[in-house]
């Protein structure tokens, strides 16, 4: 039951941080921080799914070494346990990653990782990135930890979809912004070619 009410806590802490920020690099990492308490793990990240280049970078990490965040860093669509559950838009979960026949980077054997959980980043129907868990000892994620980091991806998906919307919108603002003072110059031409055509014609 502690758990339980820790996990709808941590819930509610990720929604206020969302409703309350645009600022994408705190909503992520104040999130990811949350889910790790909830779960007492110390490792784990968030993968973000740049939509034009089809690439997975890290945009959220605690306990990594920074050999390790360079190896995973970087994943095309299918590519390493991340990117097949953007593939897929399935979470996924595995009890030894030592021991699974999927896993084709060393790293994570030589960082002595043994157990982890990923869950799709969803917002509207897209997958838009990943947060995953990782336990450096065998560890069975019970039902109540799949929940809360399906739902904590949800939410997250969500934030990610709207500040993208927010810096969409700020770059059109500019670009209205920097398309009225161009007006603003080629009439200030204009005004100024026909002074000095009418200067012209009172000389005559």
């Amino acid at each position: 039951m502690n758990k339980l009410v820790a996990g709808y806590k941590t819930l509610n802490e990720i929604a206020s941080v969302v409703s309350q920020s645009l600022d994408l690099n705190e909503i992520l990492h104040s999130a990811l921080d949350r889910v790790l308490q909830a779960t007492s793990l110390q490792i784990g990240g968030i993968y973000l799914l740049n939509e034009q280049s089809r690439i997975l970078s890290i945009h959220a990490q605690r306990g990594f070494s920074p050999e390790f965040a360079a190896a995973i860093d970087h994943l095309e669509i299918g590519e390493g346990f991340s990117g097949k559950v953007v593939e897929t838009g399935e979470p996924l979960v595995i009890r030894d990653i030592t021991k699974d026949e999927r896993l084709s980077n060393g790293i994570l054997k030589e960082e002595g990782l043994k157990s982890l959980l990923v869950v799709p980043l969803c917002s509207k129907s897209r997958t838009l990135g990943t947060i995953f868990l990782i336990s450096k000892e065998i560890r069975d994620f019970t039902d109540d930890e799949n929940s809360l980091l399906i739902t904590a991806g949800q939410q997250i998906g969500v934030a990610v979809d709207n500040a993208s919307m927010f810096q969409a919108q700020l770059r059109r603002a500019e670009q209205f912004r920097v398309i009225g003072e161009i007006g603003r110059q080629i009439t200030s031409i204009m005004e100024v070619d026909q002074l000095l055509i009418e200067v012209v014609r009172s000389m005559h």
